[in-house]
């Protein structure tokens, strides 16, 4: 009988102490409690963070929750000071829980990015800015090449020139300019690659760029073939990210420009549309 009545009173206990849980607790839980199946199946993401803040013992990280728009869904992050981490989408009624981390559609839909805001690498005087259709050569085999003409199909491409800056107090050795145009749906993400990015001068240890300076860049985008010109994309994001070292330990990987591109990329799929009709 005693025994009846202390499992009672521990349930009771254990139902009392939920009630007190905030929804943000709740979330925490949620995602703390659910499989990591993007990276291991057989672990959680409590496991993940876990093990994350193991292999960076001197970086200070933590859980974190926050109400969004819609009632019952909450922004879950595991995150440093800055802000930079893992988030997850969770879904308290359902118990639904995505990662939004390299999520596209859902960075886009709740606005995260991994654009630098101290900007210590700066882009500005932007020259050339411009989406267009092109030819792109089709590879051909050794023998096909000796024997036929160059065949090529038109795709989508994005041209971009400007100017980086670099702000920091470090001599760059070693720098590497990749860039990204993506069409951003729902359930899928087709990107345009870089097809030739540069700086104007090499970068190296005989010429490394300086605090101050500026260089310039060109970027052409490729790999979208014309047929998602048909296509309304809910994101169109333009981005370009850096990585760089200096010869002492200093390393940087971080997006120094990112745009939305979805009003341009439909004035000109309507554009082509008009020239089409005419």
């Amino acid at each position: 009988m005693k025994n009846g009545i202390y499992i009672m009173v521990l349930a009771l206990l254990l139902n009392s102490c939920n009630l007190f849980k905030s929804d943000e607790d709740k979330a925490i839980e949620l995602v703390q409690q659910s499989k990591s199946t993007e990276i291991d199946d057989n672990k959680t993401w409590l496991d993940f963070a876990n093990e994350r803040a193991k292999a960076e013992p001197n970086k200070k990280q933590f859980w974190k929750a926050e109400k969004t728009d819609s009632a019952g869904v909450f922004l879950v992050s595991f995150q440093d000071d800055k802000g930079w981490g893992t988030r997850w989408e969770a879904t308290l009624k359902e118990k639904i829980v995505k990662m939004i981390t390299g999520n596209d559609y859902l960075c886009m839909k709740y606005n995260l990015t991994r654009f630098d805001p101290e900007l210590l690498f700066e882009i500005s005087n932007v020259r050339l800015d411009t989406l267009k259709v092109e030819g792109e050569k089709i590879e051909q085999g050794f023998f096909e090449s000796l024997f036929s003409n160059p065949k090529y199909k038109n795709v989508v491409v994005y041209r971009f020139e400007a100017d980086v800056t670099n702000n920091t107090d470090k001599y760059i050795t070693d720098a590497q300019i990749k860039s990204k145009l993506k069409l951003i749906f729902e359930e899928k993400t087709i990107i345009g690659a870089n097809s030739s990015t540069s700086f104007s001068s090499s970068i190296s240890k005989s010429k490394p760029w300086g605090p101050g300076e500026t260089k310039p860049i060109s970027i052409k985008t490729k790999d979208i073939d014309k047929v998602y010109l048909n296509y309304k994309p809910p994101y169109v994001v333009f981005e370009i990210n850096l990585e760089a070292e200096d010869p002492i330990g200093f390393s940087y990987d971080k997006n120094i420009w990112e745009v939305d591109l979805t009003d341009k990329w439909d004035d000109f799929t309507a554009g082509l549309k008009e020239k089409q009709s005419d």
